[in-house]
């Protein structure tokens, strides 16, 4: 026969037993949560995950991060009027640095494009320079007026600034943030009036 205080004794560990299990079950419930949601909802407030974010959008469009260049503020190269212009003069802006040609059929195809962002973009900090190479400025002038190009046109008339910047194909784009580090590189062309490409620039505008 079993004593009163024995089925007490029993009842109250049993008790005991079944609250830690349904802790423990709590706690691997919202452990498990927390692994679920953490990319979608927590990401936007980490360091790491604002590079991640930064990452994505460059492959959304095709670009990869390049870091190879050296000394890349030494770039020049001259405008229409023959005066002289380095990298280090866009500093504060983001850039889009663009090398191209008016002979290249997938240059003269994305100038549309890279025209609606220039205008999309235009008053920000943002500056769009489409370097041509080896070409007469006569010729250039004339493309950019038949075309109606309003962004900025530069020439690198010996393909030096083209071969500092490890330029082997056009056209070539790289983007480079306001310390005139260059973020991404891409070649071929690209929709760059895109929602992608506009959501890429403003974010990096914007952080």
């Amino acid at each position: 026969m079993i004593q009163p205080g024995r089925i007490d004794e029993r009842i109250m560990k049993n008790y005991f037993a079944s609250r830690k299990i349904l802790i423990l079950s709590a706690l691997l419930f919202i452990g498990g949560a927390v692994y679920f949601f953490y990319p979608k909802g927590w990401e936007v407030f980490t360091p790491a995950s604002n590079e991640q974010k930064l990452t994505r959008l460059f492959r959304r469009m095709g670009l990869i991060p390049y870091t190879d260049i050296t000394g890349p503020d030494e770039i020049q190269f001259i405008d229409f009027s023959g005066r002289s212009v380095r990298l280090t003069d866009f500093k504060g802006k983001i850039v889009f640095l663009n090398f191209w040609a008016t002979w290249c059929p997938d240059c003269v195809k994305e100038m549309p494009a890279m025209q609606k962002l220039h205008l999309k973009l235009k008053g920000k900090d943002f500056v769009m320079a489409a370097v041509n190479m080896k070409e007469s400025r006569v010729r250039v002038q004339a493309f950019y007026k038949k075309h109606q190009l309003t962004f900025a046109g530069f020439l690198d008339l010996s393909g030096k600034a083209a071969s500092r910047m490890a330029v082997r194909a056009i056209p070539t784009t790289f983007i480079l943030d306001r310390d005139g580090a260059v973020l991404a590189m891409g070649a071929g062309s690209r929709p760059w009036d895109s929602r992608q490409a506009v959501e890429l620039i403003e974010y990096l505008i914007d952080r």
